[in-house]
């Protein structure tokens, strides 16, 4: 601390503790400063107590400074070194992670900006646009997003085992709907993006055996005849996995439509999820055609 007897408004680092380099979202944090106020203007015989009031953060974007105030009788603040020492590790330590976590959450996730019907992806920046027609279901932070990796009920549930059986979710970065996802109906599309690290040809590679492995191995009282169908489509390559499903009293063609590109140095992937069904398939194109690599 500042010595072994307290100072009004001193300013120093703990003696035993090492400056990390963690980032918060205006730079690296450089500096601590702890400021020590005495404020003991309690009676003789009052109590005394040493808590962190608040963490400041406007005096400088790389320095964070934590007030502590120690309140009784005066002169007898030194007899709380030691507490207030381990109180302070315990501030610093908070102040610093919850730093780390907020950076990991801004600059290491995936999420999505919506600017009209134009949605612009991060952290790869690439972007598409929604046509015009109802589109009730949209999923775009992490929290959001996270409540849909996986599918329930029918057709949903089967659209999710073979997305997520090829590409993480971690890397998905939007997700919406002309239909509510785990809702009642299935007419409608669902797209999800995602952008990865791994290069085109290793993603292809994963999508084309994973993703049809995965639809094989549905159910068989309720899907059959699943089939991955190759193409190239102008700057995409196109992995489609389609299947017949059957619920009991009604059915249809299942598509879960992968299309592949590079773009800024990552490979991005649109999966499109949709019933053979009124103008899904031209849906589907008019998306493809709006995207933007930046």
């Amino acid at each position: 601390m500042c010595a072994s007897k307290m100072r009004r408004n001193c300013t120093t680092q703990p003696d035993d503790w090492r400056t990390p380099q963690f980032y918060s979202s205006t730079g690296a944090i450089t500096q601590l400063r702890v400021r020590i106020e005495d404020s003991s203007e309690a009676p003789h015989g009052g109590d005394l107590s040493a808590v962190p009031d608040y963490v400041s953060h406007e005096s400088r974007p790389d320095t964070y400074e934590i007030i502590i105030s120690i309140t009784g009788m005066k002169g007898q603040a030194s007899m709380f070194t030691s507490q207030l020492a381990k109180r302070m590790r315990l501030v610093v330590f908070l102040v610093l992670l919850g730093t780390a976590i907020a950076q990991v959450s801004q600059e290491g996730r995936h999420f999505s900006t919506k600017e009209g019907m134009r949605l612009r992806m991060q952290p790869s920046g690439t972007a598409f646009e929604l046509p015009a027609g109802p589109w009730d279901d949209w999923h775009l932070d992490r929290a959001d997003l996270d409540k849909v990796k996986r599918g329930k009920g029918e057709w949903y549930t089967e659209y999710a085992r073979v997305a997520n059986a090829v590409l993480p979710f971690e890397n998905c970065s939007v997700q919406a709907g002309t239909t509510y996802w785990n809702g009642a109906s299935v007419a409608g599309v669902t797209v999800r993006g995602y952008s990865l690290d791994s290069s085109v040809g290793e993603s292809e590679g994963r999508i084309a055996s994973g993703a049809l492995s995965a639809a094989r191995h549905l159910p068989r009282r309720t899907v059959r005849n699943a089939s991955l169908t190759k193409s190239r489509e102008k700057e995409w390559d196109r992995l489609l996995i389609a299947y017949d499903v059957w619920y009991g009293d009604y059915g249809g063609k299942a598509n879960v439509d992968f299309y592949v590109t590079e773009a800024g140095g990552k490979t991005v992937v649109l999966v499109f999820m949709y019933a053979s069904v009124n103008n899904n398939a031209s849906v589907v194109q008019q998306i493809l055609e709006s995207f933007s690599p930046r």
